[in-house]
């Protein structure tokens, strides 16, 4: 069972995308991957999100249902620059999250989540990765919180 996600951050802000007017967090599952991907980050980090299969999961008990997709695919720009192009100029490092925490994002902080799982395509351009998804939520009326956790 995982304890921990990786999430790659930039100063203070972590690296996330935009996709259909949501904020989605970008979060791997082992340190090794997250730093490939962090050594490999374009400057001007702009991922591609591709949806393919979205179920909505409910919950009755707590009233909320979340748009899950298990088979999105994920495509990092990668950098091109010179080997002598410092990369801690924009101060990327790798940040630790509880996993507990970070899969409530979509319902505690309405940011999506993306966790990539199989790295599908390495090429000069791009990493792609197999990904889940977990849309944040919208609006919800959980009768108590802690019926969540």
């Amino acid at each position: 069972m995982l304890s921990k996600i990786y999430t790659i951050n930039c100063k203070n802000k972590t690296i996330s995308t935009l996709s259909n007017n949501k904020h989605y967090i970008i979060g791997f599952k082992h340190s090794k991957i997250a730093r490939y991907a962090m050594y490999s980050l374009h400057p001007d980090f702009k991922p591609l999100l591709l949806r393919d299969d979205p179920q909505i999961l409910s919950d009755i008990k707590s009233g909320i249902e979340l748009t899950v997709d298990n088979t999105a695919t994920l495509f990092i720009p990668k950098f091109k620059g010179h080997n002598t192009d410092p990369l801690n100029d924009k101060a990327y490092h790798i940040n630790t999250v509880s996993y507990d925490d970070f899969i409530l994002y979509p319902i505690i902080k309405h940011l999506g989540i993306i966790i990539p799982y199989v790295l599908l395509d390495e090429n000069e351009e791009e990493l792609t990765y197999r990904s889940h998804v977990v849309d944040p939520l919208i609006t919800f009326s959980p009768t108590n919180i802690n019926d969540l956790i």
